[in-house]
C-alpha cells in the first residue's frame, strides 16, 4: 500500500474499486444509449421509477449482504437496531434539494451553462478539505484538480454558448446547488468513516432512506396514486421490445451495483477519488459510443479530445504525486 500526499491510502483493493466503477459506469451509460436507440429516443417509462427500482435493488443486496455479517460475526439483531440513525435520512433529503435546484436553475440558465458552472464542485472539494479538515493537498495536486476541471467542463460541452448571459442570481444558484452537492458529499463521506455501523448496515440505512425518498418523489411527480401508478410501469413495460426490457433491467442492475461500489470507494478512499473515476468515466463512455454506435455517434468532438487529455494526464499527475506524511487530520 501507498499513502498519498493527502494522506489517503491507496491499495490494490481501493484501485480495483475505481476500475470497477468505471466498468460499470460506461456499462450503464452505453445501455441507456441503447435503450434510447432501440426505443425510438425514448424510455420505455418514466425515468424516476428506473431510480426507485435502483433504489431497491441496492436495499435488498445490502440486506442480503448485512444478514450475512450478522449470522458470520455473530451480531445481534438488537445491535444493528441500536445502531439505526436518522443521520442516515439527511443524504436521501439532500439529494432531493439538489434535483430540484437543478430544475429551478434550468429557468435561468441553459445545461450547457449549468455544466460549465456546476463543474465548480471539484475544486470546492478540494477547498472543503484543506479548510474545514486541514488536509494538506500539495500544489501539483492543486494543478491537476484545476486542470481536471477543465478537462471535464471541456469532455461535456455541447451546445451553442453564443449570446448566453449568466445573470449574478443564476450564478449564485448554480452555485449554492454545487455547495448542497459538495456538503452532501462530504457528510455522507463522514458519516460512513465515523459511524460505528458496519457496512452493510450502513448501506441498509442509506438506501432505506433513499428508497422512501425516491418513491415519494416518483408518486408526487406523477400525480397518481402508488397502486395505479405500479401497473401502468409494468403494463409499459410489457408493452416494449423485449430487448428494449431486458436492457431497462440491466441499467438497473448496473445503476444499483455502481451505488454500492461508489460507497466503498468514498468509504475506502475519498469523495476526490470519485470525482477523477467520474472523470475517467466519461473519457471511456465518449470513445466506447464511437465505437458501439458508429452511426449515432460519428467522432469525437476537438472540445472532447482536448478534455479527455486533460482528465487523463490530471489524474496521472494527482496519483504520482506522492508525498509522505506522518499524520493525518482528514476525514
Amino acid at each position: 500500500d501507498t499513502s498519498g500526499a493527502d494522506g489517503v491510502t491507496f491499495s490494490r483493493w481501493s484501485l480495483m474499486l475505481c476500475a470497477l466503477f468505471i466498468f460499470l459506469e460506461v456499462s450503464k451509460q452505453n445501455v441507456v444509449y441503447a435503450i434510447l436507440t432501440f426505443n425510438h429516443g425514448s424510455y420505455p417509462i418514466d425515468s424516476a421509477s428506473l431510480v426507485v427500482a435502483a433504489e431497491m435493488l441496492k436495499l435488498v443486496f445490502s440486506a442480503v449482504m448485512m444478514g450475512r455479517h450478522m449470522m458470520i460475526a455473530g451480531v445481534s439483531v438488537r445491535l444493528v437496531v441500536s445502531r439505526m440513525s436518522l443521520l442516515f435520512a439527511v443524504p436521501a433529503a439532500m439529494y432531493v434539494v439538489t434535483n430540484n435546484l437543478y430544475l429551478y436553475a434550468l429557468n435561468f440558465v441553459t445545461p450547457t451553462v449549468w455544466t460549465l458552472l456546476s463543474q465548480s464542485r471539484i475544486v470546492m472539494t478540494a477547498l472543503v478539505y484543506r479548510a474545514l479538515f486541514g488536509r494538506p493537498i500539495s500544489a501539483l495536486r492543486w494543478m491537476a484538480l484545476l486542470a481536471l476541471t477543465l478537462g471535464v467542463t471541456l469532455s461535456q460541452l455541447s451546445g451553442d454558448l453564443t449570446g448566453v448571459a449568466v445573470t449574478p442570481y443564476a450564478f449564485l444558484v448554480c452555485l449554492f446547488s454545487s455547495a448542497v452537492s459538495v456538503g452532501t458529499s462530504i457528510y455522507v463521506e463522514s458519516l460512513l468513516k465515523s459511524h460505528p455501523a458496519s457496512f452493510y448496515e450502513q448501506q441498509v440505512q442509506l438506501y432505506l432512506f433513499g428508497f422512501v425518498g425516491a418513491l415519494a418523489y416518483w408518486v408526487y411527480s406523477s400525480g397518481q396514486p402508488a397502486g395505479l401508478l405500479l401497473a401502468s410501469t409494468l403494463a409499459a413495460l410489457q408493452a416494449a421490445p423485449p430487448l428494449v426490457v431486458q436492457l431497462v433491467w440491466a441499467s438497473v442492475a448496473l445503476t444499483g451495483i455502481g451505488g454500492i461500489v461508489v460507497a466503498a470507494i468514498i468509504k475506502q478512499l475519498d469523495n476526490l477519488a470519485k470525482i477523477f473515476s467520474v472523470a475517467l468515466a466519461i473519457v471511456f463512455i465518449g470513445v466506447s459510443g464511437v465505437i458501439l454506435f458508429p452511426d449515432s455517434v460519428a467522432t469525437l468532438s476537438v472540445p472532447f479530445c482536448f478534455g479527455a487529455m486533460l482528465i487523463v494526464s490530471s489524474t496521472v499527475v494527482y496519483s504520482l504525486d506522492r508525498v509522505p506524511v506522518t499524520t493525518c487530520d482528514c476525514l
